[in-house]
């Protein structure tokens, strides 16, 4: 907030405190499975550009790849949706998983955590 004095935690209302503190035990977990996500997805991408993009960009774009994940509801992918989800996926890694990023996930949720 511009123009407060920022406060220590222990200078917080004791209902503040406890606000921030349940929030954070929320929110810890959550970047935490953020983090595990994001480095799964960052093999991911590398297992893409090495092997799989090479195929898929013979494929034409409209060219149905079955699902075989046996995931509820999931639906077939077209070779063009995989492209156009792996180009979001490189963005999203390109912001939220660089080296800063990546010790941030760390601090927050511990080195086992992530």
């Amino acid at each position: 907030m511009s123009g407060t004095n920022p406060v220590e935690f222990s200078a917080l209302s004791a209902p503040q405190q406890a606000q921030l503190l349940a929030f954070m035990q929320s929110f810890r977990p959550t970047l935490s499975a953020m983090a595990v996500s994001l480095r799964t997805l960052s093999t991911l991408a590398d297992v893409y550009n090495a092997a799989i993009a090479p195929v898929v960009v013979t494929m034409d774009p409209a060219t149905v790849i079955p699902d075989n994940t046996g995931l509820a509801g999931a639906q077939p992918l077209v070779a063009g949706d995989l492209t156009m989800v792996m180009g979001l996926a490189a963005s999203a890694l390109s912001t939220l998983y660089g080296i800063p990023q990546q010790a941030e996930y760390i601090k927050i949720a511990g080195p086992g955590n992530v």
